[in-house]
């Protein structure tokens, strides 16, 4: 019984060491994969993980670099002042025009792992599939 458990454990270990070879080979091979992956579960724990309080200036950041991610460049002529809020986004948007797609993609990524580098872990992504 013992030596059964140990071997199940044995190849566990082993089947998630070549996980980790495998995902460290295609995130270096192909980082667009991995940086796509990431986006999609990382704007999944913003939009669906527990609220943070966060500034104005953080929400921008966020939103300028989904949108280009998402988008690509900036639309529309730019809001009047007066549209505090459409204007605002507008300007963060465009401050980030010609940006590629996998960029601001590693950019959104960053900034959630600025505030939270274990967020793959987060216990809110345990209700994420792609």
């Amino acid at each position: 019984q013992a030596e059964t458990e140990s071997s199940h454990v044995t190849k566990l270990i082993n089947f998630f060491s070549i996980f980790c070879k495998v995902r460290h080979l295609l995130a270096h091979a192909h980082p667009e994969i991995m940086s796509e992956a990431q986006f999609k579960k990382a704007v999944w724990l913003i939009r669906n993980g527990p609220k943070k309080d966060s500034s104005n200036d953080e929400k921008l950041a966020f939103y300028k670099y989904y949108k280009q991610a998402t988008e690509g460049d900036v639309q529309g002529a730019q809001p009047w002042a007066i549209q505090v809020e459409s204007r605002a986004k507008w300007d963060a948007w465009n401050e980030v025009k010609g940006m590629e797609k996998e960029e601001a993609m590693r950019q959104y990524i960053e900034l959630i792992a600025s505030s939270d580098a274990d967020w793959e872990n987060n216990e809110a992504l345990k209700g994420y599939s792609e």
